[in-house]
């Protein structure tokens, strides 16, 4: 699956604007990151309808500011041709929060 069709949300970005409401993953946080764990994003449709989604990590690249690829761990609801355990390519700013596996 390329993420041509699909535009992630830079949720450093909003962070940045919103401070005080907008909560992301410290740089600790994101470093800490291991495969296996599972981390949210947000993806705007072609009609420009944002959806949050689950990814479960399956590979790591820390080089030139990183990048992640894991699958979907949850159904899309409206992003169509996207479904579960697609695979997704993206970078440390698209992540909003981070569920650790144990």
């Amino acid at each position: 699956m390329e993420n041509k069709t699909f535009k992630f949300l830079d949720a450093r970005a909003v962070n940045k604007e919103n401070p005080e409401t907008f909560h992301v993953p410290s740089t600790f946080e994101l470093k800490a990151i291991e495969i296996g764990d599972n981390v949210k994003v947000c993806i705007w449709d072609e009609h420009n309808q944002p959806e949050r989604l689950w990814v479960e990590i399956t590979a790591i690249n820390r080089i030139d500011g990183g990048s992640f690829q894991g699958e979907l761990n949850n159904v899309p609801l409206g992003l169509e041709p996207l479904k579960y355990r697609d695979t997704l390519v993206f970078g440390p700013e698209n992540i909003l929060d981070i569920m650790k596996s144990f």
